[in-house]
Parts: structure tokens; sequence; C-alpha cells
């Protein structure tokens, strides 16, 4: 058995040498860093300590010990292999020329996944500070989380230029080369950098936010789920999701039902025969707005007298609802229930009609 474990798997060079003992090792400590991750998280989850903690707090805990034990498993393989780290690491797998100074090395890898590793644990800890905190969500969740978009873009775009930094590239290169690019294909790119402008615009003017009922000038209607750096995504009301370049809430017109307050203003005609009792058909409308559970009491709503009609007296029913995005399936319901009404006090809704003389 002995004999066994010492027979080569691999050899590199004469400096590296894996046998079947090295194996069996490795897989323990591989073994060993799994079942500790695992152990971990099921500690985090079920330990009253972290009861009270919020659910990013949590996952940023288990990242942070998870990633220790692998770095801690990481030693101990390198270790039991006898690799030389310092020649492990500054092995050239891409060597520089004479045109470029560009290298990869192991130790360019390591420190790229590094980067990554600390940039999701800096934008966890900022979201849940943009998102979960009480002092923020208080006054406006959607604003936090556009900023929080924002700012993890710029995070992601300093760490993707340090990453290439350490491998040696110089940025000088990279601008140049941007640049040239830009220059090359900058029709093409057009509408794309406006959406992008447009997005900065949207998560900073906030004349648009998560969670606002807007109408398009196309006439649709949709809650807006989403507000990317290019593209946002709606909600309409027949439950399919819109995805609209942000230049389209900036150069056309929009209505946002959601801009000033929450409670907004609608309004429903009826039509009434001539010789109809007006003041009870107001007292009929009024008693159906107001015993809708959809329509605010404050502002009462009100009935406005609006004209007379060719064959009918026209009124116009006004009420508030917080219900601004399903605002069509409440006006629904109150249809039905005046039309009740004016059949329950003989109150007629009238159609034109035309008397037609034939003279021999």
């Amino acid at each position: 058995m002995r004999e066994f474990l010492r027979n080569e798997v691999w050899t590199l060079n004469e400096s590296l040498i894996i046998t079947y003992s090295d194996v069996f090792l490795i897989v323990i400590v591989l073994i060993l860093a799994s079942v500790s991750s695992i152990i971990a998280g099921i500690f985090i989850r079920k330990n009253r300590l972290f009861n009270k903690w919020e659910l990013s707090r949590k996952r940023l805990l288990f990242h942070i010990l998870r990633a220790s034990f692998w770095l801690i498993g990481l030693g101990f393989i390198l270790a039991i292999i006898g690799l030389n780290i310092d020649g492990f690491l500054s092995y050239e797998i891409i060597k520089p020329t004479d045109k470029s100074d560009f290298s990869l090395k192991p130790e360019h890898i390591i420190l790229a996944v590094i980067y990554i590793f600390v940039t999701r644990l800096v934008l966890m800890g900022l979201e849940r500070v943009f998102t979960s905190d009480r002092h923020f969500r208080e006054k406006d969740s959607g604003k936090s989380k556009s900023v929080f978009k924002f700012i993890s873009y710029i995070i992601w775009i300093i760490a993707f230029l340090m990453i290439l930094n350490s491998t040696g590239l110089k940025l000088t290169v990279l601008w140049g080369a941007g640049a040239a690019i830009l220059v090359g294909v900058g029709f093409g790119l057009q509408q794309i950098i406006a959406d992008l402008v447009s997005g900065i615009f949207l998560l900073f003017e906030r004349n648009l936010k998560e969670g606002d009922v807007v109408e398009l000038n196309n006439g649709i209607v949709g809650k807006v789920e989403n507000i990317g750096i290019r593209t946002s995504k709606i909600l309409t009301r027949d439950d399919y999701t819109m995805i609209i370049p942000n230049t389209q809430f900036i150069v056309k017109e929009l209505i946002n039902w959601s801009h000033n307050e929450e409670n907004t203003r609608f309004h429903i005609n009826v039509g009434v025969a001539y010789g109809s009792d007006t003041r009870l058909v107001e007292k009929v409308l009024l008693e159906c707005a107001e015993g809708d559970k959809g329509i605010s009491k404050k502002p009462k709503p009100f009935v406005r007298f609006e004209n007379f009609g060719d064959s009918s007296l026209d009124f116009q029913l006004f009420f508030w609802s917080r219900r601004t995005f399903r605002i069509e399936n409440l006006k629904s319901s109150l249809r039905f229930q005046i039309d009740q009404k004016f059949r329950d006090n003989n109150i007629q809704i009238p159609f034109p009609q035309r008397d037609v003389h034939i003279v021999k």
C-alpha cells in the first residue's frame, strides 16, 4: 500500500512531483473545506445569535467564512505538493514582448479573484446600507436602489481597471485604443451612448423612480419595475414586461401618475335621460363612490354637472385613489354599482335614437 501511494501521478518538472498520497491528502483538504463551508452556513442560519440579522448580513458573513476556508485549504494543498510558491506565482503563462509589456502570471489570476471577491463584499455591504437600512427605506427605497446601482457600476469599473493594471497593461494604451474604437464605430454607438446618458439623468434627476405608474406617449400605462443604466423595465396592465430604452423617457412626453403624490384623481363619465332628478343622480353617484373601498375618503369624491348633451344630461364623478396601476378594474367595479343603483332608483341611461316619419 505504501509503495502504491508513493507512485507518481503527474510530473511537471523535478521540483513538482505529485504522488497518489498527495492526491489523497488534497481530496481530504477539499472535503474538509466543503464540509466546513456547509457547517458554517447551517450554523449561521440556525443559531439564535444571528436570528436578528438581516439576510444580506448573514450572506456577507457566510461568504467571508467560506472564502477563508478555501484560502486555508489552498495553502495546505500548496504545502502538500511541496510547490515553490514564489516560483509558481511568478511563472509567466503569457510572456511580454518587445511591443507589449502585458504578461499573465498565476499571481495576476489570484489577484483578479481577490479583487472580484473584495468588490462583491463591498457591494454587499453597500446594498445592505442602501436597501435594507430603515432610514433609506422610510425616505425612498426606489431612490436608494437607483443610487446603489449607479455606485456599483463605478466600483466594478474601478475593479476592472485595477485588474488590467496589475497585468502590466498600460491604461494609457487602453484609453487610446478605446478612443479609437469609439471614433470608428461612433455612429453605430450613438443610440447606446444616448441611452446610457439618459439612464444617468434618470438616476439623479428622480423624475422617474421604481414603483411609479406612468403613461407612455403611445397610451400604454405601466408600473416601473427597474431602472437600469441603459434600459428600464415596465410592467403593463396586461401583466407583460416592456423593456424600454432610457432615451424614450427623456426625449418623449411622459405622464407620471405617481410623481406628485400617491393619491391620484380620476373620473367617470355618466349620462342620464332628460327629465331625471339631477340631485338624485348626484346623491346616487356619491353613494357609489363612498361605498367603494378602493376610493380614498380624503379628498372627498364630488360630482360635476358637465353639460346638456344631445340626448342626455352629462355628469362626471370625480374621486381619488391610490390604486393607480389597476384603476381600470376599479372603474369597472364602480360602473357596475352605478348601473345597479340607477336601476333601483328608476334613473334611465339614454341612448341616441331617431324617429323617422315617412310622408306619402
